[in-house]
């Protein structure tokens, strides 16, 4: 059986419009103009990066996830507020939206509302009914780190690919999921706009958690609520809690199946 890529087009929507997009001031104190190339031309390009990826991974199926679109109706929103609210002020390159409806109108895609396209992926490649065969998440992201490889009737049925790294597809084990997942809690993530656990690096949350096959979540889990109580700053301490824990490991948690109301088509937040 070859397989079905769930691809986080969310990445090359941007890195495609925005390599291909040149932005021009003409004198001081101008606005920059974006100069293109024709749009068709770009669509070529990713076209391509498509074909690519189904010939590396030997794929007859290719699915692009893609994020709501109103970043203000993000699920994560309701948990924090300010959540990716540093990218507010960035300006999308010119050909982004055009490039997403693009691959909207071209290939097969899911796109939930609510829902970023990394939960999208996550949901799809730990179900097994919605999507049959043997799932690959094409991504550079990081965060799909968090997603678990789940096996059903004895067989693996889903994989992980970053393209810029990885030479095949590998397998995350739950454990390997849980413990990322609480270590980015403890770090937090600037990319994504949630601060983690004040003063705590990759070497501190590694300090707390130890490595993945040293626990299991519920551990993990005791681990990351005593570093945020006991968080410190000039010898004083912060007055964090569980609660500030929860809503940073909601945010950071990319949703599973097990994570998504089918019926109200809404995330289920995250409960210890």
């Amino acid at each position: 059986m070859r397989r079905v890529i769930l691809l986080d087009a969310d990445i090359p929507i941007f890195r495609y419009s925005a390599v291909n997009q040149r932005d021009i001031v003409w004198s001081e104190g101008d606005e920059s103009v974006a100069v293109n190339p024709p749009f068709e031309m770009v669509a070529d390009q990713v076209d391509a990066h498509i074909e690519e990826l189904a010939d590396t991974l030997e794929a007859d199926r290719i699915i692009i996830c893609l994020s709501e679109p109103v970043r203000e109706k993000n699920w994560r929103k309701g948990i924090l507020p300010t959540y990716k609210d540093n990218r507010k002020d960035t300006k999308s390159p010119e050909y982004r939206q055009k490039l997403s409806d693009y691959l909207e109108e071209h290939y097969e895609c899911y796109k939930k509302p609510t829902l970023e396209g990394d939960d999208v992926m996550g949901i799809l490649a730990t179900n097994p009914d919605i999507v049959k065969g043997k799932k690959v998440i094409v991504s550079q992201d990081k965060d799909m780190k968090t997603i678990p490889t789940r096996i059903f009737k004895g067989k693996s049925v889903n994989w992980l690919f970053n393209p810029d790294k990885d030479k095949k597809p590998r397998k995350v084990t739950e454990s390997e999921a849980d413990w990322f997942w609480m270590m980015q809690t403890l770090m937090g993530d600037t990319t994504d706009g949630y601060s983690g656990c004040p003063w705590v690096g990759e070497k501190k949350a590694r300090d707390a958690l130890g490595e993945p096959q040293d626990g299991h979540l519920s551990l993990w889990w005791d681990l990351v609520v005593d570093t945020y109580e006991n968080a410190t700053r000039k010898g004083e301490n912060l007055g964090l809690g569980i609660e500030d824990a929860l809503v940073q490991a909601r945010v950071a948690r990319i949703c599973r199946a097990e994570d998504y109301d089918f019926n109200k088509q809404e995330a289920i937040p995250w409960t210890p």
